[in-house]
């Protein structure tokens, strides 16, 4: 296990990264990694749990207040509460190491999503050119990446300032 033995270990002088190396060389070998630290607070534990620790030893007191070198570095009761809470949540929150489209992003995504509008006013008959089109959202237009498909195009009905370009519009 990763471990600095000072009381109260300076969050300095913990050095997490050593966690990695750690992993490399024992985890599919001998054991799983943990870590043990004398340090005040639970972010350095949170932060082990996302380097891939598989467990973390914490000192538990009922007060910081009472007299020894541990009490002071332990965690009281809500402290223990926080840690377990967040550590049940680290495996969702840390997924599976490949980024994917949520159900729940498609309604962002629609409403986020950016598209070609006309940035005067356009009429019948004319040439569509750069300075003619901006992009902003919401979606609801011709997507910006199709930008080069549409210069130099004939507006065959109006399109009015601000108002998305359509493929039915050109």
């Amino acid at each position: 296990y990763a471990c600095t033995s000072d009381y109260p270990v300076k969050h300095k002088d913990i050095c997490l990264l050593e966690i990695s190396r750690l992993r490399k060389k024992y985890e599919k070998k001998i054991c799983a990694v943990g870590f043990s630290g004398h340090h005040q607070g639970i972010s350095s534990d949170i932060a082990a749990g996302t380097l891939g620790v598989k467990w973390v030893e914490r000192h538990f007191t009922l007060d910081k207040s009472l007299e020894g070198p541990d009490h002071i570095l332990s965690s009281e009761p809500e402290e223990l509460k926080q840690l377990i809470k967040i550590a049940s949540q680290s495996n969702l929150i840390l997924g599976d190491g490949q980024k994917r489209i949520q159900p729940s992003e498609y309604l962002v995504i629609n409403t986020q999503r950016k598209s070609l509008y006309a940035a005067k006013n356009l009429k019948v008959g004319d040439k569509l050119s750069l300075n003619k089109i901006i992009v902003k959202g919401p979606g609801g237009g011709i997507l910006p990446k199709y930008i080069s498909l549409i210069e130099n195009r004939i507006i065959r009905k109006p399109i009015k300032k601000d108002h998305p370009i359509t493929w039915e519009n050109i």
